[in-house]
């Protein structure tokens, strides 16, 4: 594992413990289906892309 990665496990905490902390704000992002089903995201700053591929795994879940 490199440096940057033991970093950011160590003060940033887990992959696993970001998602975690991050499903809070999908209530926030539900509503906007309703409003444009086509709509896209941009993550600026998205550091490792957990909140990426806890939308990701979201949509696909409830987008169909």
């Amino acid at each position: 594992m490199d440096f940057y990665r033991r970093f950011e496990d160590k003060f940033r905490g887990s992959r696993e413990l970001i998602k975690s902390r991050l499903r809070v704000y999908l209530s926030f992002v539900e509503p906007l289906k309703d409003l444009d089903p086509d709509a896209t995201a941009l993550d600026l700053g998205c550091g490792r892309g957990e909140w990426l591929e806890l939308k990701r795994a979201w949509i696909s879940m409830t987008w169909h």
